[in-house]
């Protein structure tokens, strides 16, 4: 969650957030824009989240600034310190017959040494049941009175910063790789785990090429669950990705790379890849398939990296045949032919 670093709050302030429910039931609350009261948008969730977040439940509350720290030891004690400032909650909120009421905190706080931010913590009043009247009228029917409920319980949410300057904020060794795009020619047992480990790193672009399907015998080895059996690996290699990371840029095709069966359409698609990547890796671990990868990268003078592994993975090979090497006598698919007794 983020919000403009010196943003005005007034009273009355709103914002919108939707709440993702997890498999395990927990809640994830995500803030979606904030604004003031007088409607001036200070935060829109980025596009990318927004999509990935489409499907939740969502919900319009009040926010609050305040400048100076909260004495308070607990979330009921935060909530009134802040009711004394914002007023009363304009409106309760219900979800699944149960009412409760939100209020969004900020407040200044040091994101690193020598950098001060907004931080966010996310309160919930969860109101008590209605308590039915025990008076009655002359004609026996419950008396108007108002409405009383019982104790309320009261929540405190952390928040996490989730916009792409924080989610790269601990890759200070790889800081050129989110201007990169790089052409993953295989989303097996080890390409799988390649788009993972290079989403993680920051990798800005990402393209994912493989034609089988992942089957259920995959997974002891494949980076993905269950839940992607049937698909297509590059698919599911790619969701994976972007649920890392929704910032990257990823692309995934069902290609035939190598076969006799690659229509002018598919080999269209796999040169325009080429062109656009900085980095070619092959993951294929099929010798043919690396001989043409190989071959490819050096009519397009672009860098490329084959990674392998034996049955068992009691041993395997990476080979990385740099830019500059690339325009000679295809060391790539020399040197691949030598290790493989070709």
């Amino acid at each position: 969650m983020r919000g403009g670093q010196d943003s005005p709050a007034a009273k009355g302030s709103s914002f919108t957030r939707r709440r993702h429910m997890r498999a395990d039931t927990q809640s994830l609350f995500v803030v979606e824009s904030v604004a003031t009261s007088a409607g001036t948008t200070l935060f829109s969730m980025p596009a990318a989240l927004s999509d990935h977040y489409a499907q939740c439940a969502q919900w319009t509350a009040q926010w609050i600034h305040v400048s100076t720290p909260v004495k308070a030891s607990s979330p009921e004690e935060l909530w009134k310190e802040v009711e004394t400032t914002a007023g009363l909650h304009p409106h309760p909120l219900r979800h699944n017959g149960t009412d409760f009421e939100l209020r969004l905190v900020s407040f200044p706080e040091e994101h690193s040494q020598t950098t001060m931010g907004t931080g966010w913590v996310l309160l919930i009043r969860q109101l008590g049941k209605p308590k039915q009247p025990k008076s009655k009228n002359r004609k026996g029917h419950p008396a108007r009175q108002a409405l009383t409920r019982g104790p309320s319980n009261y929540h405190l949410i952390r928040s996490g910063r989730i916009g792409p300057s924080d989610m790269k904020a601990r890759l200070d060794t790889a800081p050129g790789l989110t201007s990169k795009r790089v052409l993953l020619i295989g989303a097996g047992a080890i390409g799988s785990v390649i788009a993972d480990q290079l989403t993680r790193a920051g990798i800005g672009g990402l393209t994912i090429i493989d034609q089988d399907v992942l089957e259920p015998g995959n997974l002891v080895r494949h980076a993905s669950n269950l839940s992607f059996v049937g698909a297509a690996k590059s698919h599911a290699a790619a969701t994976l990705a972007t649920q890392v990371n929704p910032y990257l840029e990823v692309r995934a095709h069902v290609l035939p790379v190598g076969s006799t069966v690659c229509g002018a359409e598919q080999r269209a698609t796999l040169s325009d890849e080429y062109d656009q990547a900085d980095l070619i890796i092959d993951a294929t671990a099929e010798v043919g398939v690396q001989r043409l990868t190989a071959s490819l990268a050096r009519q397009v003078g672009k860098p490329w990296i084959g990674a392998w592994a034996t049955n068992g993975a009691h041993g395997g090979a990476v080979i990385r045949v740099p830019r500059a090497l690339t325009p000679d006598l295809g060391h790539g698919v020399c040197l691949i032919t030598r290790l493989l007794g070709g």
